[in-house]
């Protein structure tokens, strides 16, 4: 009877995790010390100075444990929480900042998926590089009075967050600070700010407004669009903004790399005759634009310009541009030597691409899900990398090119491999030799 009582009494214990609790410490600075009961999953920081900062999370003293820890306090003497120093606590629900503390490190509560919000006081005056990036559970945060500067991808994925307070001591706003931020419905700019890096407030899906307070000497908001202060950079249009379409300002001369991206409503945009450039993915991933016209101002294009933009079914150019054309609605260089988008949104099922083609740049073919067959023209010689991503439906391939061109990366990545690659018969071989076209375990010669 006593032997069945004490089993009893081992296995409650056990069940209830009281065999098991453990209490870990060490050091984590000069004059740090941390102490963590895994049973109330408590981590404490005691002593007096600045936490160690760590070149990757494994390297954190407690990141075997990181998994049980609930709660932080941190003691009224640390100056500073260092890199890496909470980063996927994805348990840790509350964090306790002294005022004691004046920068928060690069990733210190990166991935703390639990975190849903968060007090940071007034002596902070940094906060780092992805600091809070992917708390998916973080919905609001006050930035304190005496930070001088947002890190690059601070909040970017905080999924949750739906307002943000940015203090007027604020000079810079680094890239990607609130990338994806896809419940964020406002955002305010004071005059302070002089610094927006690029992407900063891009794919914050319900975002409606970014208001830059007037005396802003470098930026200035119209509609809530994000302009600089004279109007010559479209920097970013709120992708949560209802318009169907938006017609440019004549001032404006550069539209500014992923300025519409993921602007789902949109499907029209007017262009004025004063933009002379349009950076890199500025209409990536607008899935209802229908309609684009480039104007003869326009000089330069960047990449992935108009990339998953699936209903779009001719990119126009006018007719006295003198960088670029457009043939049956698909993009070139004036010369068409240079391929530079197939249209998404086309019905056609194959394509031949003109033999005056050298180069096919990178993503010029991606997401274009209609493509069954396409023919590769002799001219030929570079093929940019992702060209051909995701053309999943694509039946057979036809390179009439007798030297194989130059693959960049994932050229033909998520395309069958199985599937016929017709090439000119005297090339068979070399086709066979050739990085990435020798993955390709059905090559037959040109009929």
């Amino acid at each position: 009877m006593k032997q069945q009582l004490l089993t009893l009494l081992i296995a409650l214990m056990a069940s209830s995790g009281l065999m098991f609790a453990k209490t870990y410490s060490g050091t984590c600075g000069d004059n740090l010390k941390w102490t963590l009961n895994t049973d109330d999953g408590v981590l404490t920081i005691s002593g007096t100075g600045a936490m160690s900062s760590y070149t990757s999370s494994s390297d954190v003293p407690w990141y075997s444990y990181s998994s049980s820890i609930k709660t932080v306090s941190i003691g009224n003497s640390v100056t500073s929480i260092g890199n890496y120093a909470f980063y996927g606590c994805n348990s840790l629900t509350s964090v306790t900042i002294p005022n004691s503390v004046t920068t928060i490190g690069n990733g210190a509560f990166s991935k703390c998926s639990g975190l849903t919000s968060v007090t940071i006081p007034n002596s902070v005056t940094t906060i780092g590089d992805y600091a809070f990036s992917n708390c998916s559970g973080l919905t609001s945060v006050t930035i304190p009075n005496n930070v001088t500067s947002i890190g690059n991808m601070a909040f970017e994925d905080c999924s949750s967050l739906t307002s943000v307070t940015i203090p007027n001591r604020v000079t810079s706003i680094g890239w990607w600070a609130f990338l994806s931020c896809s419940s964020l419905t406002s955002v305010t700019i004071p005059n302070s700010v002089t610094i927006i890096e690029w992407w900063a407030f891009v794919d914050c899906s319900k975002l409606i407004s970014i208001d830059v307070a007037a005396d802003n000497p470098n930026y200035c908001s119209v509609d809530g669009v994000l302009f600089d202060k004279n109007k010559t950079e479209l920097i970013q249009y709120p992708a949560g903004k209802s318009a169907p379409s938006y017609s440019i300002p004549s001032s404006v001369t550069t539209i500014e790399s992923a300025a519409f991206r993921s602007c789902s409503s949109l499907t029209a945009v007017t262009i004025p005759n004063s933009v002379t450039s349009i950076g890199d993915g500025a209409f990536l991933n607008c899935p209802n634009l229908t309609s684009i016209t480039i104007p003869n101002s326009v000089t330069t294009i960047g990449y992935y310009t108009f990339d998953d933009c699936s209903k779009l079914p001719s990119i126009d150019v006018a007719a006295d541009n003198p960088d670029y054309c457009s043939v049956d609605g698909v993009l070139f260089d004036k010369d068409k030597t240079t391929l530079i988008r197939y249209p998404a949104g086309k019905s056609a099922t194959s394509y031949s691409i003109p033999n005056s083609v050298t180069t096919i740049v990178e993503s010029a073919f991606s997401g274009y899900s209609c493509l069954t067959s396409v023919t590769i023209g002799n001219s030929v010689t570079n093929i940019g990398k992702y060209a051909f991503y995701n053309c999943s439906s694509l039946t057979s391939i036809t390179c009439e090119a007798v030297n194989p061109p130059t693959l960049y990366s994932y050229v033909f990545y998520d395309v069958n491999h199985s599937v016929p690659l017709y090439v000119p018969a005297e090339s068979i071989d070399a086709y066979k030799a050739a990085d990435q076209w020798k993955d390709f375990t059905n090559i037959q010669p040109i009929q």
